[in-house]
């Protein structure tokens, strides 16, 4: 019985390592954002850099002046169940309640598709 119960439990183990680490191989396995890299670069560098950081990674200059730390774009991107799109449109919308202002008018869809296309290009 002992041998049968232990067999069981490293079977459910394994079972459970595989479903985890399947996770893993999703998110390292993102494909690359299709966007313009120099329109990307210049304008994240005009708009996000302060706040965000050179890597994208919430630790800008004037991070810590802010109320709310800013996102980590790098890890949203690689994220397993969000799209592109639909953090683009994050960014037109904004969070003002968070500190993040709305950027669309400033920015289109695909400025904004060619930030994230930049930020994942220097991770």
């Amino acid at each position: 019985m002992k041998t049968k119960l232990k067999l069981l439990i490293a079977t459910l183990l394994g079972a459970m390592a595989l479903f985890i680490g399947s996770f893993t191989f999703v998110s390292a396995a993102k494909p690359p954002i299709e966007g313009n890299i120099a329109n990307g670069k210049q304008r994240y560098l005009a708009l996000c850099v302060s706040c965000h950081g050179a890597k994208g990674h919430g630790d800008g200059i004037a991070a810590n002046a802010l109320q709310n730390q800013p996102a980590n774009i790098a890890r949203k991107i690689n994220k397993p169940f969000k799209t592109p799109t639909q953090i683009a449109n994050k960014v037109l919308a904004g969070k003002l309640d968070e500190g993040m202002p709305a950027f669309k008018g400033v920015l289109t869809e695909k400025d904004a598709l060619d930030i994230l296309a930049y930020v994942q290009s220097i991770q």
